[in-house]
């Protein structure tokens, strides 16, 4: 996966609020003032130990529930008229969801 732009790590595409993690290491940091690289995908011990989980962004929506909290999450911001509570309850389940899977991913 290469991505381009600053704040965007270009091998991982993870950001300031996406976080690659390493259970020594943590949560990756910048490794360059352009902020284009992080530091575990820059750091090749990090970069290819299995226990790194690059991107939590990236591996949250491989399961499609952060794209679907996305979408209802804009269409109840935004006012749609086809917004009702259903909508609300399903989005709160996503949140449950999502941050449980962020957890297992650590």
């Amino acid at each position: 996966m290469e991505k381009e732009g600053k704040g965007v790590c270009r091998i991982c595409g993870c950001t300031e609020t996406t976080l690659c993690w390493h259970p020594v290491e943590g949560y990756c940091s910048w490794a360059d003032e352009e902020r284009t690289i992080c530091s575990h995908c820059a750091n090749e011990d990090i970069s290819s130990d299995p226990d790194t989980v690059h991107c939590l962004k990236n591996k949250r929506q491989e399961t499609g529930l952060e794209e679907e909290y996305e979408k209802l999450y804009e269409m109840i911001l935004s006012g749609d008229e086809d917004w009702d509570y259903s909508h609300l309850d399903r989005l709160l389940k996503l949140h449950l969801m999502l941050h449980q899977e962020n957890r297992n991913a650590l």
